[in-house]
């Protein structure tokens, strides 16, 4: 391929074409600043010890540029011309933030959205101390990464440091106030995903919102203003990538910006601000915002989890009785009689799949004490009478709504309720539900039904 067909990428990621004169034109002016000759034998002499291909890039020239002036044992000029490229990137970057501050005062976008490096801000209002921090925050996040990233390497290797950097660009985890002051600052998730955790005598899987109410140490107002409240816990762990990472602190903040629903690609339902990236297809760098994601799908990379593998839980263990007989269990029910219920729970698919359907569509009845599902199709809700018969001996109990337009499902037994809500900890009210705590003490099959 001809030099003229040669395309070079520029440090802003636009492509030129290839300019031997440019070359000649930058390293003339070191020449001159000495007082010397760029004789037209030395310029075949330094083009021939370069190796141009298509897409080099700016600096990988200037690399090649310099060791070559070198080799021909120009070092004073080589010397000057590392001087050259220092002072012009300096003033590209001074330029840069020029025309980013003239930019940021023209727009008609908020604060919030006319930030470069973190649009997920807390203002919206443009003045004078907004931008001054602003200018500086593209500085201050590549000092934090490489800050970072040296003190991973250090603590653990290269590979862990590696994983770290790809991590925030595919933006998997996001460094809180990365581009403020360069400072080591933990990096967080969403506040419902779900992490593996041993705290005390608890082991189990929880979202991070579940994370901060199970620790009870004492709260500290951090931020009167900006509502942040934080715990510094003794004792806790949670797992990242297979090893165990010590968690000394925890904070709470009030969110400021517009929050959207999205429905992911695995049916998962999620709070996110209007501004979060989300992957809508299986490249991992398509990205688009919250705002933005209107009929399109969002991906995000699986994470393996190992379970400990109990298929049988005795309820005469976690649930209060009045009666235990060798392989039934009950309680006595306001205002019922006694319902019998199976001593020893079998954990499979079956169950997996009631539970799974009562996170999804079923409440709790708290003046009964029991179950409720309420579905258009009848025979949605026999089948699952007929596994709670299965798992539990428990008849449920199926009749029309008062509206007339779907039926409903009582499963009235004490002791089922105890199951759900005290033993797997599910809460009521959906914007409260979420897995099992205790997921991981149980095995893959009953998980069948939320992930398969």
């Amino acid at each position: 391929m001809a030099w003229n067909q040669l395309n070079v990428f520029k440090r802003n990621g636009t492509s030129v074409p290839y300019s031997v004169d440019k070359i000649l034109a930058a390293v003339n002016k070191a020449f001159t600043a000495n007082n010397e000759d760029f004789p037209a034998n030395v310029q075949q002499q330094l083009l021939s010890k370069i190796n141009i291909y298509d897409g080099i890039s700016v600096e990988e020239i200037q690399e090649q540029v310099q060791n070559a002036l070198m080799e021909l044992g120009f070092y004073k000029i080589a010397t000057d011309y590392i001087t050259y490229r220092a002072a012009h990137k300096e003033l590209r970057e001074d330029e840069g933030r020029l025309n980013y501050m003239e930019e940021y005062s023209n727009s008609s976008d908020n604060a919030a959205s006319s930030s470069e490096t973190d649009p997920n801000s807390n203002v919206s209002m443009k003045n004078v101390a907004n931008l001054e921090g602003e200018v500086y925050k593209s500085k201050n996040r590549k000092l934090q990464r490489r800050r970072m990233y040296k003190k991973l390497k250090s603590m653990y290797n290269k590979g862990i440091a590696d994983q770290y950097i790809e991590d925030l660009n595919n933006h998997l985890i996001y460094v809180h106030d990365e581009a403020s002051t360069p400072t080591l600052k933990p990096y967080t998730y969403s506040p419902m995903e779900s992490v593996e955790v041993q705290y005390n005598d608890f082991h189990g899987l929880m979202s991070l919102k579940s994370l901060y109410d199970l620790v009870d140490c004492p709260e500290v107002c951090e931020n009167v203003e900006d509502g942040v409240w934080c715990k510094y816990p003794h004792n806790l762990k949670i797992k990242d990538r297979d090893k165990w990472t010590v968690v000394t602190r925890l904070t709470k903040k009030r969110r400021h910006r517009d929050l959207y629903r999205v429905k992911t690609a695995f049916g998962e339902d999620i709070i996110v601000t209007d501004n979060h990236p989300m992957i809508i297809s299986d490249d991992k760098n398509d990205t688009v915002q919250a705002v933005d994601s209107l009929g399109k799908s969002m991906y995000r990379l699986p994470q393996q989890i190992s379970f400990d593998g109990i298929t049988q839980v005795d309820l005469s263990q976690c649930c209060e009785y009045d009666i235990v007989k060798k392989n039934f269990i009950a309680q006595h029910e306001t205002n019922s009689p006694y319902y019998f219920t199976k001593r020893y729970i079998q954990i499979n698919r079956n169950l997996g799949y009631i539970v799974g359907f009562f996170i999804g569509d079923g409440n709790y009845d708290n003046t009964w004490n029991t179950l409720m599902f309420s579905q258009k199709d009848k025979d949605i809700l026999v089948k699952l009478s007929e596994i709670f018969f299965e798992s539990f001996g428990v008849v449920g109990y199926e009749s029309i709504s008062s509206s007339g337009d779907k039926w409903q499902l009582k499963i009235c037994s004490n002791i089922v309720n105890q199951f759900f809500k005290k033993f797997l900890n599910i809460k009521d009210k959906s914007e409260n539900k979420c897995l099992p705590t205790n997921l991981l003490m149980f095995n893959e099959d009953f998980l069948g039904y939320y992930f398969y």
